[in-house]
C-alpha cells in the first residue's frame, strides 16, 4: 500500500465495532531502551526493554444501543481488559498491506460528552495496552 488518507479505519472494542463514530485515533508504540554499558564502553549500549503502548480515540459520541456509550460505559465500569483491534482501512481485507493491531487493554480515560454549544459531542477515551501487541495480517 503507498501513502494514502485515513478515510475508513476499523475499531473493535470488545468485539463491538465502532468504526463509524471514530473522529481520530491513535497507537503510538513504545520500549524502553536499558542500558547495558560495561566497564571499559567507549559509548553506551543498550538492550530493547518492556514495551508498552496507549490507544487513543476520539469518538463522535452516540448514545443509541450497543454504539460508543453503551460499549465503553460498560467496559469503563467493568474495570478489564477488553479486546482491541484496529486497521486502517475496513473495507480491505486484513493483509500485510493493511495490518490489524490486536491487543487487550484497559480503559483508563473515558470522557463520556464533550464539546462546545453548537458543535458536534465527543467522547474521548485512552485504553493502556496490557500485554503484547499482535499485528495480524491474515486475511
Amino acid at each position: 500500500m503507498a501513502h494514502f488518507v485515513l478515510r475508513d479505519a476499523s475499531v473493535l472494542v470488545n468485539a463491538v465495532d465502532l468504526s463509524d463514530d471514530v473522529e481520530s485515533l491513535s497507537w503510538p508504540l513504545s520500549q524502553s531502551a536499558e542500558m547495558d554499558t560495561s566497564m571499559g564502553a567507549t559509548a553506551h549500549t543498550y538492550l530493547a526493554g518492556l514495551k508498552d503502548s496507549t490507544v487513543t480515540v476520539n469518538f463522535r459520541s452516540d448514545f443509541a444501543a450497543a454504539q460508543v456509550w453503551a460499549t465503553l460505559s460498560a467496559v469503563y465500569t467493568a474495570g478489564v481488559a477488553v479486546a482491541l483491534k484496529i486497521r486502517a482501512d475496513k473495507t480491505a481485507a486484513i493483509s500485510a498491506t493493511n495490518p490489524e493491531l490486536q491487543a487487550n487493554a484497559i480503559l483508563t480515560s473515558f470522557d463520556p460528552i464533550a464539546g462546545s454549544v453548537g458543535g458536534t459531542a465527543n467522547t474521548s477515551v485512552a485504553f493502556q495496552v496490557t500485554g503484547a501487541v499482535t499485528f495480524d495480517i491474515t486475511p
